[in-house]
């Protein structure tokens, strides 16, 4: 036993050194094995250092490579994973130096700020307005960056949260694999083992310095958004600056004037030089195609292709220079307005109108502008079409000079295209700068110009045009004016109803009922017209709901299958009448008394007043008992058992009596008293009575009222009212045994008597 526990002792003592005694080499990666932060890199050895142990681990990969005869896939593995590991710290130093440019940049904006905050701007005074403009329209498009900045920094984190999992995956694997080959006592494992844990140690050391490059890039990202603040708050300043010390002169808006009809003459030269070559291609396509026609040429040859796509392209042109010349005048006009928008004077409800005009016209030169590029885009897909084509065909034979055609028809018309959308580009700086400057401009205004351009405003909505029928326009004023006659004849349909329901009808003798058909029949009749007249009033025809109507009409006929249902049936119930506003009906289990028929459900109200809303087409599907369709007269009985030997006559004489004696019982019909059997226990009698049912509980009452004064006739007359009996009968042939037994004393009595709980000078005895 003590040879066995020292055998185990001296195990457990070498166990550890056994990767030693196989030749485990040091870990060369170790010191990369550090803990992460979130925002910045773990402190380590520098990138020189790293790239330094890199090329010796280079060099010893490559060294073994040379000296092996046959390729060694672990060693090519490993100095592919190096040669990627060069690769990244190659990026991280030149993304080094880009944080460092980001970080001279910023600390030279930050004294320009100051600079900019102590002195002003640099340049002569006063400032042109050609510079203000020039800054305000940097200041846009700096600011419009900030979007794209904000998707680019959030891209950059889940680039960094990425490669961070993909790290802590790949030092796992490190550890498990080290874990294994530590634990191993195999000896012939440990150069598969150790292979397994060089690669690890390598794949582990990629994804760090991948994860330490998206850091350097995130890094870098955090920087430029701190300039673009700077830089933000540094052209905000600037145009603060320069808007107080800024002159528009006459002579600035007549250069600029002069600049825009020079540009408009030379497009009217270039018009008719195109409108010149457009003829001239004309006419030599008509030519080709008689010389095709004739059989000159060859048919759908590649000259006729080349013919029209210059007829296309020169098309293209005369209609992008008309468009220029539309935009110059409208820059032209821009520019007066901007002039006098700086000057001052101009009314707020001008300066609004100017504002609403330029903002439509920017909309529409973006989608000029998007639909000239999207016209470059097929140019370009055409043209490197044509470039493939013109490879596969002869230098120098006809089809190839056609095609060469082709290309250079393309690539003047995509020079146009392009030129278009810088021209539109121009235009649309322009026009923002004057709704800037319009803005600027309302932004002082007092309190009496804001209200009366808001009235202005309100008026322009008022009479602005929905749609026209008919040739007739629909304004949101005529849309509202029918909102409220609408409304009007609601309520006065609702009040005449009302009136014609209480006061009209029950003077024509009309029951209840047959009044609240009526009068909802008569209400929806009101709305409807004044409905019409309400259209009519405000000039709108009644074709306008043409459309709608079909269009609602297929609604309700398939979305709103229940709800015209119960609509239809609501009419029946209206016009055929067959329960009525006071009837007492059964459906199911409700009792109740219809309080008000609708057009969609009606209202019962049962006997504990609860309103119960019941679908109409209820009434019109299942069994309903209406107790007062016809007449509100309603038979009732009570039943009574007395017991045998009484006098039948006189039980009839007094159940005649009570039922004669209550006031709501009807005296006709008569009552009738039935002596109706012979019961197991009592004489039934019946009597059957009519009443007047108002409510559910009328029948009830009468019914408990007449029982009790049966009862107490009953008794007065001696006439015992039966209840049930049995008479047991025993037979047996021997004489029945007796035994009376005394009953046993309490708990109180034995403690009172003693332990024994009897009387110790009495002995218990049965008797029988």
């Amino acid at each position: 036993m003590k040879r066995a526990l020292g055998i185990w002792l001296l195990i457990a003592l070498l166990a550890p050194s056994l990767p030693l005694l196989y030749g485990q080499q040091r870990n060369p990666l170790q010191f990369l094995s550090q803990s992460e932060d979130e925002e910045k890199a773990p402190e380590g050895p520098s990138l020189q250092e790293r790239s330094q142990e890199l090329q010796r681990q280079l060099a010893q990969v490559r060294s073994r490579l040379r000296q092996e005869e046959e390729a060694d896939s672990g060693a090519a593995r490993q100095l592919s994973l190096l040669q990627q590991i060069e690769s990244l710290l190659d990026q991280l130093r030149t993304q080094q130096n880009i944080v460092q440019d980001l970080e001279s940049e910023k600390l030279q904006l930050e004294e320009d700020l100051r600079a900019m905050r102590d002195s002003g701007p640099p340049g002569e005074r006063p400032f042109s307005f050609l510079r203000l403009s020039a800054v305000r329209s940097e200041l846009r498009s700096h600011l419009r960056q900030g979007g794209m900045l904000q998707s680019a920094r959030q891209a950059l984190q889940e680039a960094v949260a990425s490669a961070r999992r993909q790290h802590q995956e790949k030092e796992a694997e490190r550890r498990r694999v080290k874990e294994l080959q530590e634990n191993n006592s195999d000896a012939a494992r440990i150069p598969e083992l150790s292979r397994r844990l060089r690669l690890a140690e390598l794949e582990s050391w990629l994804a760090l310095e991948r994860l330490n490059l998206r850091r350097a890039e995130l890094e870098a990202r955090r920087i430029s958004d701190e300039i673009y603040g700077m830089r933000s708050d540094y052209l905000r300043q600037q145009v603060a600056w320069i808007a107080r010390e800024t002159q528009f002169p006459e002579e600035l808006l007549n250069q600029e004037l002069a600049q825009i009809r020079v540009r408009q003459q030379d497009s009217a030269e270039r018009q008719q030089q195109l409108r010149s070559q457009l003829e001239e291609a004309r006419q030599q396509l008509r030519e080709a195609e008689n010389a095709e026609e004739s059989g000159q040429e060859p048919p759908q040859s590649r000259r006729l292709e080349a013919l029209r796509s210059r007829l296309d392209a020169l098309q293209v042109k005369l209609k992008l220079e008309n468009d220029f010349q539309s935009q110059l005048a409208l820059q032209r006009r821009v520019w007066n307005r901007r002039r006098e928008v700086f000057q001052g004077g101009v009314e707020n409800g001008v300066l609004a109108e100017w504002r609403a005009e330029s903002t439509q016209s920017v909309q529409q030169l973006e989608v000029d502008r998007q639909l000239d590029r999207l016209q470059a885009d097929d140019v370009r897909h055409r043209l490197l079409t044509l470039q493939q084509q013109l490879q596969a065909v002869n230098e120098g034979s006809p089809a190839a000079r056609a095609l060469q055609a082709q290309i250079d028809n393309a690539q003047s018309l995509l020079e146009a295209y392009e030129n278009a959308v810088l021209r539109i580009e121009d235009a649309l700086r322009l026009l923002n700068g004057l709704q800037e400057e319009i803005t600027l401009a309302l932004g002082g205004e007092d309190l009496g110009q804001r209200l009366s351009r808001y009235w202005d405003n309100l008026v322009r909505i008022w009479y602005m045009e929905l749609t026209s029928v008919d040739d007739k326009p629909i304004t949101v004023a005529k849309v509202v004016g029918i909102l409220l006659a609408f409304l009007l004849g609601l309520w006065v349909s609702r009040r005449i109803s009302t009136m014609m329901g209480r006061r009209v009808l029950p003077r024509m003798g009309m029951d209840e009922g047959s009044s609240a058909a009526i009068q909802a029949l008569f209400y929806y009749t009101l709305v409807l017209i004044f409905a019409i007249i309400a259209l009519y009033a405000v000039n709108v025809p009644l074709t306008a709901f043409t459309v709608a109507g079909g269009a609602v009409a297929i609604g309700v006929g398939f979305g709103s299958q229940n709800v015209m249902r119960n609509f239809i049936s609501g009419i029946i119930l209206l016009t055929e009448r067959p329960i009525r506003v006071g009837d007492l009906v059964q459906l199911d289990q409700i009792y109740g008394t219809i309080k008000r028929i609708g057009l969609r459900s009606t209202q019962v109200l049962s006997s504990d007043n609860v309103d119960i809303i019941v679908p109409n087409s209820t009434f019109l599907e299942q069994n309903v008992v209406n107790w007062t369709l016809s007449d509100d007269r309603y038979r009732a009985k009570v039943t009574v058992g007395v017991v045998y030997g009484s006098p039948t006559r006189e039980v009839v004489r007094m159940i005649e009596r009570a039922v004669s004696e209550h006031g709501k019982v009807l005296k006709t019909p008569h009552p009738i008293i039935l002596f109706s059997e012979f019961g197991d226990n009592a004489l039934i009698f019946e009597v059957h009575f009519w009443l007047r049912m108002r409510r559910l509980m009328d029948s009830r009452t009468i019914q408990s009222d007449l029982r009790h004064r049966i009862d107490t006739l009953f008794r007065e007359a001696g006439i015992t009212i039966a209840f049930p009996q049995r008479d047991v009968h025993l037979d047996s042939l021997s004489p029945i045994e007796v035994r009376i037994k005394r009953d046993r004393p309490s708990l109180s009595q034995e403690n009172a008597d003693g332990p024994s709980g009897s009387d110790p000078h009495t002995e218990p005895s049965d008797k029988k």
